[in-house]
């Protein structure tokens, strides 16, 4: 129920409306209540305070867990959830902190490797590929992982040229013998060994 109340002010006197919260039990104007056309004054019955308040309760329990999941269910296989995920998928990448948080992803799922074990691999490295020796500054383009196609296993970083080269001699195309000889150098010693 709204109730107005009357304040004094040096000018004259001004009329508050009040209505009482169910939740915290107090008089407040209804600037701190929520719009609910369903209801016959057309506020929440609750304060924004007790609302939030409740609202966090209800999606921290299993109950609210679970419709939240429902909901996301449905809405996502809809056209339009998937329209607006992808517009903000998309948004998101070309941001600096969304191009930090898929490479963090890429590295950790193709490689099982941290950001931060790249950049100690690019310092071991002194910042130069493992074939070539070439110098690249981290703002270029990052170094392609090298892996082992037998075991998986992390080899080294390469530039993209050599990194190409060496999964083409791996597959059995023929070089000069000085490539070759960096090749099987490469192989045999292994940039990322441990000491």
């Amino acid at each position: 129920m709204v109730t107005t109340i009357g304040m004094g002010v040096m000018t004259g006197v001004t009329k508050v409306k009040v209505k009482t919260c169910t939740g915290c039990k107090e008089s407040l104007p209804i600037s701190e209540f929520n719009k609910d056309r369903s209801r016959a004054d057309g506020l929440r019955d609750r304060c924004r305070k007790c609302g939030s308040g409740q609202a966090k309760k209800y999606r921290n329990s299993e109950q609210g867990r679970n419709a939240r999941q429902q909901y996301l269910k449905k809405y996502n296989i809809s056209e339009h959830g998937r329209q607006v995920k992808s517009k903000y998928q998309k948004q998101y990448r070309g941001t600096p902190r969304g191009k930090e948080v898929e490479r963090r992803g890429q590295l950790k799922y193709l490689y099982g490797l941290t950001p931060e074990q790249y950049q100690q691999m690019y310092l071991s490295q002194d910042g130069c590929c493992g074939i070539c020796k070439e110098h690249r500054s981290e703002e270029e383009r990052h170094f392609d992982i090298d892996c082992d196609p037998n075991t998986g296993e992390v080899r080294g970083l390469l530039c993209w040229k050599c990194n190409q080269m060496l999964g083409r001699y791996e597959n059995g195309h023929n070089f000069k013998q000085e490539l070759v000889d960096q090749f099987e150098e490469y192989i045999a010693v292994g940039v990322l060994k441990e000491e």
